[in-house]
């Protein structure tokens, strides 16, 4: 698990470093950590043990990571990518709408590009997300 943890984190050859170490998460558990996640979480009750950051936009720390099942971690997981799209769509269609409102023009068949950043809660950590703009005409 710590090897896992390190090479996401820190080896810009893992395949899992561009979601990981590339997007800025560090990892600042050591060995010694993840034994005491391991007893603090029951871990050795479960069936297949999988590290969890409990909130996702921050570093892999003692205080922000619990051992779940790897059932859950990914049920988790997808629950999050769901409403991260939805508060994406919610956002560009705002924009959309503010945008039009304010150049009072259409923007049918025009694309857009934008950046949109969450501020994490564990500090001033943004994790910008590139998405492409639907081509739709706003309310006027």
């Amino acid at each position: 698990m710590y090897w896992g943890i390190k090479g996401r984190c820190e080896d810009p050859r893992h395949p899992g470093y561009k979601s990981y170490g590339a997007k800025g998460i560090r990892n600042f558990l050591t060995q010694n950590d993840i034994e005491a996640l391991f007893i603090r979480d029951h871990a050795y009750e479960l069936i297949h043990p999988s590290i969890d950051r409990i909130n996702s936009y921050c570093d892999y720390t003692y205080e922000n990571c619990q051992i779940i099942s790897l059932r859950e971690n990914v049920a988790r997981m997808h629950r999050e990518k769901k409403e991260e799209r939805r508060i994406i769509k919610m956002l560009l269609r705002h924009w959309e709408w503010q945008e039009a409102r304010n150049s009072r023009y259409s923007v049918k068949g025009v694309s857009h590009n934008c950046d949109i950043g969450v501020m994490a809660a564990c500090g001033p950590v943004m994790a910008p997300v590139r998405v492409q703009v639907p081509n739709v005409t706003p309310p006027l």
